[in-house]
Formats: structure tokens, C-alpha cells, sequence
């Protein structure tokens, strides 16, 4: 029997964050839903990708950014941010 309990809203502290998954050969990015229509989005790793990553992030107002990577795919990404 399986026991389900009711949901409950979960309160956004960082609403003007994003998370991005980084890989080898492309980047995931997500913002929240009230932030941009098309909330997630996935980019190239190359400097275009990172410059269109940071373009689209300002855009949305983002001042907070989580990264989840394999390896050191995530150092290029975070100088070109910070």
C-alpha cells in the first residue's frame, strides 16, 4: 500500500537563480518558469555557446548560478561568468 501525502508548495528563496548541467559536448541550462517562457535551454561548449549562455543569463536577470559537471568541463564556463 502505497501512502501519499499531500503537497505542499515549496517557497523559492533564489528566484532569480539557474542551474546548469554541464557535459562534454553541451550545456543545459534552466531558469525558472516565470523567468523566461522557454525555461530551459542547452548550448555548445564551445566560446559561442559560453557567450550566448551568459548573454541569455543576464537577460533573465539571473545573479546566482548552481553547476552540476563531469570532470573540469565547468571551468571555462565559470570564468567566462564570474
Amino acid at each position: 500500500m502505497r501512502v501519499t501525502q499531500p503537497e505542499v508548495p515549496v517557497e523559492v528563496k533564489y528566484p532569480d537563480s539557474a542551474g546548469i548541467d554541464i557535459g562534454k559536448k553541451a550545456m543545459f541550462v534552466a531558469v525558472f518558469p516565470s523567468v523566461a517562457e522557454q525555461n530551459v535551454r542547452s548550448f555548445s561548449t564551445v566560446t559561442a555557446g559560453l557567450k550566448a549562455i551568459a548573454v541569455w543569463l543576464r537577460e533573465c536577470r539571473v545573479t546566482y548560478v548552481a553547476m552540476e559537471a563531469t570532470r573540469g568541463y565547468w571551468i571555462p564556463l565559470y570564468e567566462w561568468l564570474e
